[in-house]
């Protein structure tokens, strides 16, 4: 394993177990040094993406009643339709994530329905590099996703 697959692995590992932190924690707590955006490929960010958000956004689920939280293609679809351009769509999302609140969801049926997503336990570069990933790359989607999305919104 080269020393960029070993930093990413053990980046993930120690994001899965870190505590959460409130707002404070995180502004003043750095990300390793070693691991920085440049230095990363898209499979890295897609493996954080995997490892940190389909817990709840999970693209296998069987059914829109098995999903924990709306499909990552559809907070997209959400965000793309808010924010015309990729620097405010990844800032938009990374401030949402970094600090959920009712009155800043634009996702207000997503809300209701699942609740507010918890603050995650990773840090706000990580978050920024699995949110840039999202706004330039082809999510997956669920099975049964375009036939509900349709339901719900048309075509």
């Amino acid at each position: 394993m080269d020393i960029k697959a070993l930093l990413c692995c053990l980046t993930l590992l120690m994001s899965c177990t870190q505590t959460k932190h409130s707002k404070s924690d995180k502004q003043s707590s750095e990300e390793p040094s070693a691991v920085t955006t440049s230095s990363l490929s898209n499979q890295d960010f897609l493996k954080s993406m995997q490892t940190n958000c389909y817990v709840c956004h999970n693209p296998a689920t069987k059914s829109h009643d098995d999903i924990l939280a709306p499909p990552l293609a559809a907070v997209k679809f959400r965000y793309n339709m808010q924010y015309q351009n990729r620097e405010n769509f990844i800032e938009g999302m990374t401030n949402f994530i970094n600090e959920p609140k009712k009155e800043n969801a634009l996702m207000r049926g997503a809300v209701k329905r699942f609740n507010l997503m918890p603050l995650p336990s990773i840090g706000e570069e990580a978050i920024r590099q699995i949110v840039t990933y999202i706004y330039d790359n082809k999510l997956e989607e669920p099975e049964w996703f375009g036939e509900h999305f349709e339901e719900e919104h048309g075509k």
